[in-house]
């Protein structure tokens, strides 16, 4: 395991299966473990989202003599928007692949609400939209309400 990025209260590790496919590993302490909640609850209703990781397991352990929450996913992006320099072609082409996503998630209900460079990251040559933690249901009506 690798250490791969660090939130205010997750660790976030690059984990290899047992097939030896590497996947990530996202933790909290349970106390603190909303933003992993988020993500069991919304995950599953993005199966099958080009561009969205897919959740293998979630559960608790005890890390550091604590108990934590936590999920394992898919991708571990090998770098993120921030990590690198774009010209104005490239930038067209992420922003055009991070809309297509982004269409597929809000046609399910979802809102993403934590847009950011470092949440767009590449796997394999492939765009991404990593980090549910502060997404939800969109809830239309209650956006407009006055």
């Amino acid at each position: 395991m690798r250490p791969i990025g660090k939130g205010k209260n997750s660790i976030v590790l690059a984990a290899k299966d047992s097939g030896g496919n590497e996947v990530c590993i996202k933790m909290e302490p349970i106390q603190q473990s909303q933003q992993i909640e988020n993500e069991i609850m919304v995950l599953p209703k993005l199966i099958g989202c080009i561009g969205v990781p897919k959740l293998i397991f979630h559960g608790s352990l005890i890390f550091r003599g604590e108990p934590w929450k936590a999920i394992v996913t898919d991708i571990v992006g090998e770098y993120s928007i921030a990590d690198i320099p774009v010209d104005t072609i490239q930038l067209y082409k992420i922003a055009k692949e991070a809309i297509e996503i982004l269409e597929q998630i809000h046609q399910r209900g979802i809102l993403h609400k934590d847009i950011k460079p470092d949440h767009l990251v590449f796997s394999h040559n492939k765009l991404y939209l990593i980090d549910y933690g502060c997404a939800g249901p969109a809830d239309v009506e209650a956006q407009y309400e006055t």
